[in-house]
């Protein structure tokens, strides 16, 4: 049973990794991968509920699976929300009251961890309430690139206008300035005002999972030493065997089952989400968002991998972080760059290529899906 948890465990958690880091209209194994995550409900189990159950019953499961897969709504929310306070339930009645102990001996870390819980609560909570802006006047602050952004492109679904950088949300049905991605956790496309608290989001729960490691580790450490498992002596299959690594951690994954639950909890979110934050403060360092990174990936194609296109919009570590944290639309006008140091680049690329902007607005676009 143990080693099927740890294989569910496991599949469970390449298919979250596919889904969260990887774009399914991308190229490439991870975006393949993704794409097969977000088609399984339509392309495996419909049809299977399908012969099972009968047609009404299979109709019923592709309403539900559109539900969950493409339309907003509360349910990833809702899941986080019963996962934060489980965990730290589970971290009340388990974990609290054997600290102090000999790898844990302050009772500060009571209030850390309680401190940490509510960060990770309130960045929630900012994340979620915070919207990331619309197009108008206010939030046309970058110019056209003419490469990966054509000026006057009309949106066919709102019928307006699309400012640099925008991009409408299939699933929020809205054109988001300085569109990055659409995030489940919060329920919310994040834009260009939302990123700063997404990012800081992202930041506090990889502190608190990596915390939630130390914390636990130390903890399975504290029994270990209790029960002198290192020189132990363990019977599998009849026959007595010395303590090893391995034996000593399948006896704690017995001994200790919440204990355990929640560290490898915390080591595969924790791993995740450094995954994730370390991908946007990539994308931070070049001035790029999410949407801009997979655009100009397909736009590169498998055949120009070598092509370098410039980016308009990176304009150096520093600014573009300042960009982040004091988004553009939030300042008065003469805070506003006036300058991009790379429109040369972008001007000679346009000139000296036959990447027109038309064809990497059909090579990324896809009917209204990426409009």
């Amino acid at each position: 049973f143990f080693y099927v948890l740890c294989c569910l465990y496991g599949v469970m958690t390449l298919a979250f990794l596919s889904v969260a880091c990887f774009d399914a209209e991308g190229s490439g194994v991870g975006s393949r991968l993704a794409r097969v995550v977000w088609d399984f409900p339509s392309e495996v189990v419909v049809p299977l509920v399908s012969t099972l159950c009968g047609r009404r019953n299979a109709e019923r499961v592709g309403r539900m699976s559109t539900y969950v897969c493409e339309e907003r709504n509360p349910l990833v929310q809702l899941f986080y929300f019963f996962l934060m306070a489980g965990g730290y339930g589970l971290v009340l009645v388990y974990a609290y009251p054997r600290v102090p102990c000999s790898t844990l001996t302050s009772e500060g870390h009571k209030d850390a961890g309680l401190a940490l819980f509510g960060s990770c609560l309130l960045s929630w909570v900012l994340a979620c309430v915070v919207k990331p802006g619309r197009v108008d006047l206010a939030h046309d602050s970058y110019p056209y690139d003419g490469i990966l952004f054509e000026e006057g492109r009309v949106c066919p679904t709102e019928k307006i206008v699309k400012i640099a950088r925008s991009k409408f949300c299939r699933v929020a049905r809205t054109n988001v300035p300085r569109f990055d991605h659409f995030c489940p956790w919060i329920n919310a496309p994040v834009g260009e005002e939302n990123y700063r608290w997404f990012l800081l989001f992202l930041a506090v729960h990889f502190a608190t999972l990596s915390y939630g490691t130390f914390a636990t580790a130390a903890l399975l450490r504290d029994r270990s030493l209790a029960d002198g498992l290192a020189n132990a002596v363990f019977v599998e299959g009849g026959k007595m065997k010395p303590a090893t690594t391995w034996l000593v951690l399948r006896y704690l994954s017995g001994a200790e089952r919440v204990i355990t639950g929640l560290f490898l909890l915390c080591v595969v979110m924790a791993l995740l989400v450094f995954a994730f934050l370390a991908f946007h403060l990539f994308l931070v360092a070049r001035g790029m968002t999410t949407n801009e990174f997979y655009k100009r990936r397909n736009l590169q194609g498998r055949r120009r991998r070598r092509l370098r296109i410039p980016n308009l919009y990176d304009r150096g570590f520093l600014l573009n972080l300042g960009e982040v944290l004091y988004p553009l639309c939030r300042r008065p006008p003469h805070l506003r760059p006036t300058v991009w140091p790379n429109a040369d680049r972008a001007n000679a690329f346009r000139r000296t290529t036959n990447l027109t902007p038309t064809t990497c607005s059909s090579s990324n676009n896809q009917t209204k899906k990426s409009d």
